[in-house]
């Protein structure tokens, strides 16, 4: 038996040295309760609501080591409880997003990332970066562009080459909100380019990966605006 685990330590002390400490194996019965207990744990997580498996996160270490388990069998608890509580997100995240990151981010989140301000959905997708962010550091990593209006200091075409975040002024003008950093990485890219056709093919390949990540990202969108206007019209009536 291993002694890697043990629930035991036994002490000896050398002449007013400082004890050794030995560690004794588990028994087979304890390894057996403690696996006992986890597949119970894991029985109830199932019957709960993803508030309640988040409340249970912060109970302690071991439900959290737990719960925050990229492992598919937690995923799968997540799911489930996701599908069978909740009529919001409907769609399975991202594929680079862990159930958790996903509810954490379309329910719970409610403080900016950046600052750690309040955070209240205002008007902008959070599927492009999939942060949340209040209005100020927003504004502050992103440049807003009128459509069909690009900036005259950036390679014309460049902004075709660069996801973007739908964003809706209180006047209800819709713009693009472009995030700073992926305007300095993309125009980085294109500044290494030399020829001329170097530079089209990569903004040919960079056109169409654009386009593959805004498809996706619309359906998400559309996931959020049918959850708004079913909100609203239920607290309207």
């Amino acid at each position: 038996m291993s002694s890697s685990v043990s629930m035991v330590k036994s002490t000896k002390r050398l002449g007013g040295k400082q004890p050794i400490i030995r560690l004794s194996p588990l028994h087979p019965r304890s390894i057996f309760l403690i696996l006992h207990l986890t597949t119970i744990y894991l029985q109830i997580f199932t019957y709960l609501t993803p508030q309640d498996l988040y409340s249970l996160c912060s109970v302690c270490k071991k439900f959290r080591k737990l719960l925050w388990s990229t492992k598919q069998s937690i995923q799968d608890i997540w799911k489930s409880s996701r599908i069978h509580n909740l009529t919001y997100p409907s769609l399975s995240p991202p594929s680079d997003m862990t159930e958790q990151q996903y509810i954490w981010l379309t329910l719970l989140a409610k403080r900016c990332k950046f600052c750690n301000n309040s955070y209240n959905k205002f008007g902008y997708s959070v599927w492009v970066k999939r942060e949340a962010l209040c209005s100020k550091c927003f504004s502050e990593k992103t440049l807003l562009v009128r459509d069909k209006v690009f900036p005259k200091y950036l390679p014309q075409g460049l902004l075709d080459c660069i996801p973007y975040t739908k964003f809706m002024t209180w006047s209800s003008e819709k713009l693009r909100a472009y995030w700073i950093s992926d305007i300095k990485l993309a125009k980085k890219e294109y500044s290494l380019l030399k020829s001329n056709k170097q530079k089209k093919d990569w903004m040919i390949k960079k056109e169409k990966e654009t386009k593959e990540i805004m498809r996706k990202v619309n359906a998400y969108e559309r996931q959020d605006d049918v959850a708004y206007f079913n909100n609203l019209y239920i607290n309207n009536y």
